[in-house]
C-alpha cells in the first residue's frame, strides 16, 4: 500500500501550521512504520500513476479536486478527514460564538459519492454521535484524534527558554477571549506568548518551528486552550500531545473529554476553573510534583498517543496491519 497524502497545490513541508502539522505527522507516522508516504497535490491526482494507492484526504480537498481525479479517488482506497455533523450544530456553535466548520452540501455529496473506505474525526469514541449525518449518508467514522508527531515534538536538549513561568504557542483568537480571561490573563505577569500574529498583550514574537519543542520542554508550563465548545463537543487540540510529547507539562483546561486520552495520574485535568487555578500554584512552586507529571505525560503519550498509534488503528480499520 502507498499512502498518499493529499495537499493544496504549492504545500510546503517546511511551513508549521496546524494543516502542516497534521499531514507531516501522519508522513512521520507512516515512514516509522517502514511505509512510504507521498505528497500529492490536488492536480497531480488525475494524472498520477500509484500502485495500491491509499488516498488520505480531508473534506476541503474535494472542493478542489477535478472530476478526473475524483474518479481516480473513488476507484482507490481512500479516507477522508471530516467535521462533526448533527441536527442542530449551527445553533451549538452560535451558543458558544465558535466558527461553523460545516461541510457544503455539495462538498459532502462528492464525499458520499467516492465512497470512502471510512470518514474519521479527532473526536474519541463516545463523540461519535455527533458525526450522525455522515452516517445517515452511508459512511462509516472512525475515531482518530491527534496524537504526537515524535519527529518534530520530543524532549530536546537544547537550551533557551528557562526563564519561561508560563508559556504558550498558537494565534489570538477573538472569540475565545473568555478562556484566555479564565486560563492565560491571571498569569499575564508571567506568560509569554509566540505567535506568527500579535496579540494584545504578552507578546513576545514569532518562534522558529524547530524551537517550539524546546519551549515547550524549558518552560514551567504550557497551558492548554481547547475551542469554547469543546466542553460539550469537539476532539481534543493538538498541543497537550505536542507539550507532553516534547517532556514539557501542560494543565488542560475544564473539558470533560480528557478523560477519554488520559487518566487523572498522567495529567492534570481540572474539573473547574478554581481548581485549574490551584493546580497552577501547586506545578509553579513544587518541582517534585512539576518534574512528576512531565514524566508520566510524556510516557502516556509515548504508549498511546503518537501517529504510529493512529496510523495502525487507521489500517486495521482497513484490514492492513502492520505492528507497531
Amino acid at each position: 500500500m502507498k499512502p498518499l497524502i493529499v495537499v493544496r497545490d504549492g504545500f510546503d513541508a517546511g511551513v508549521g501550521s496546524a494543516y502542516h502539522g497534521m499531514r507531516m505527522g501522519y508522513y512521520h507516522g507512516f515512514r516509522l512504520l517502514g511505509m512510504e508516504p507521498e505528497f500529492v497535490e490536488h492536480r497531480d491526482i488525475e494524472t498520477g500513476e500509484f500502485e495500491d494507492p491509499l488516498y488520505w484526504l480531508t473534506w476541503d480537498d474535494y472542493n478542489n479536486l477535478t472530476p478526473g481525479a475524483l474518479e481516480a479517488v473513488k476507484k482507490s482506497t481512500h479516507i477522508v478527514m471530516v467535521n462533526a455533523w448533527f441536527q442542530g450544530m449551527e445553533k451549538m456553535k452560535t451558543l458558544y460564538g465558535a466558527p461553523h466548520p460545516i461541510t457544503s452540501t455539495s462538498s459532502a455529496q462528492k464525499i458520499f459519492d467516492s465512497e470512502p473506505d471510512f470518514v474519521w474525526g479527532f473526536d474519541p469514541e463516545c463523540n461519535l454521535l455527533f458525526y450522525e449525518r455522515w452516517k445517515e449518508g452511508g459512511c462509516r467514522v472512525v475515531s482518530l484524534p491527534w496524537a504526537c508527531d515524535t519527529v518534530n515534538y520530543y524532549p530536546s536538549n537544547d537550551d533557551g527558554f528557562e526563564s519561561t513561568i508560563v508559556g504558550f504557542v498558537g494565534s489570538y483568537r477573538g472569540y475565545k477571549e473568555t478562556q484566555y480571561e479564565d486560563y492565560l490573563w491571571p498569569y499575564k505577569d508571567k506568560l509569554r506568548i509566540w505567535s506568527h500574529s500579535p496579540w494584545p498583550r504578552c507578546y513576545c514574537g514569532p518562534i522558529p518551528y524547530e524551537k517550539i519543542r524546546v519551549m515547550y520542554k524549558n518552560a514551567r508550563v504550557c497551558p492548554t486552550i481547547s475551542e469554547p465548545s469543546l466542553p460539550v463537543l469537539w476532539g481534543l487540540p493538538e498541543r497537550p500531545f505536542d507539550i507532553m510529547g516534547s517532556g514539557g507539562l501542560t494543565i488542560l483546561d475544564c473539558v470533560p473529554t480528557y478523560t477519554s486520552f488520559f487518566k487523572e495520574d498522567e495529567v492534570l485535568m481540572p474539573k473547574t476553573v478554581g481548581e485549574y487555578r490551584d493546580m497552577m500554584d501547586v506545578v509553579l512552586s513544587n518541582e517534585e510534583l512539576n518534574e512528576r507529571y512531565r514524566r508520566v505525560g510524556y510516557e502516556a503519550v509515548m504508549e498511546r498517543h503518537t501517529f504510529v498509534h493512529r496510523i495502525q488503528k487507521l489500517l486495521n480499520n482497513l484490514d492492513r496491519n502492520i505492528n507497531v
